[in-house]
């Protein structure tokens, strides 16, 4: 399979070539020079709202530039995904510049008129509001956990359980790795050390159906761990009795 920068450039020259396109840029791994043979190549192209209809219409053509298309999504205020026939995968999202905002590195490719000049990456960092609402969450969620788990309904629990481990990964990542803490999962686990991947990973392996009950004990003793230990500021404003009270439950 050809490299995914030498694919990103045949997708470039294809869409700056339509003349519909204002500026055009590369986010994520491949901005980071992170990718590897299973990145995703995620492309932002900034279009005048006079013209995005007409870019609409032509967009797969422009992609098919590379290969053919094996595979599309595609859904309101999500990017459109395609998938070609090497298995490689697009995402490409089309805004136009008022609407221009982005929360991750990328590399810009394509911007004759300085439109990306001042853009400025939004932090993926949990803000301490988001802190107290996860927390606030996993404390209901632990409510919810017990009452299933009580009622016999095992499917609904563990599906209760893959949320509070969802919760929990979430908030070690604020403290383990803040700058990526709005993303739960992806990549975390590349990023801790031997000790704490695989105590992390003992926990995650309880999770199935004869073993919810066990591992929602342990997720929730971490949880409190990592709570213990945040920031003064977050503490006084989480509502710990509630917390303590699912606790009990389980």
């Amino acid at each position: 399979m050809m490299k995914l920068k030498q694919i990103v450039e045949i997708l470039a020259k294809s869409i700056k070539e339509c003349h519909l396109v204002e500026a055009l840029y590369v986010k994520g791994s491949i901005a980071r020079n992170e990718e590897d043979e299973y990145s995703n190549i995620n492309l932002v192209c900034v279009v005048d709202e006079a013209n995005i209809l007409t870019f609409q219409e032509k967009k797969l053509d422009l992609l098919r530039s590379y290969q053919e298309i094996l595979y599309t999504h595609e859904a309101p205020t999500l990017p459109l995904v395609i998938i070609y026939e090497d298995g490689t995968e697009v995402d490409l999202t089309i805004v136009d510049s008022i609407a221009l905002h982005e929360t991750d590195s990328f590399q810009i490719l394509f911007d004759p008129k300085g439109l990306l000049k001042h853009l400025i990456v939004q932090p993926l960092q949990l803000t301490d509001e988001d802190v107290r609402l996860l927390i606030d969450r996993f404390s209901y969620q632990m409510f919810e956990f017990a009452k299933a788990y009580c009622r016999g309904d095992g499917l609904y629990a563990l599906h209760l359980a893959y949320a509070l481990h969802q919760a929990y990964t979430q908030l070690y990542r604020y403290v383990k790795q803040p700058i990526y803490s709005k993303i739960p999962s992806k990549g975390f686990l590349m990023s801790l050390n031997h000790e704490d991947k695989e105590a992390f990973l003992a926990t995650s392996r309880l999770l199935r159906y004869d073993t919810s009950l066990q591992a929602t004990q342990k997720i929730v003793e971490a949880m409190q761990q990592v709570i213990v230990n945040l920031p003064l500021m977050i503490t006084i404003a989480i509502n710990y009795v509630f917390f303590e009270y699912g606790k009990r439950k389980i």
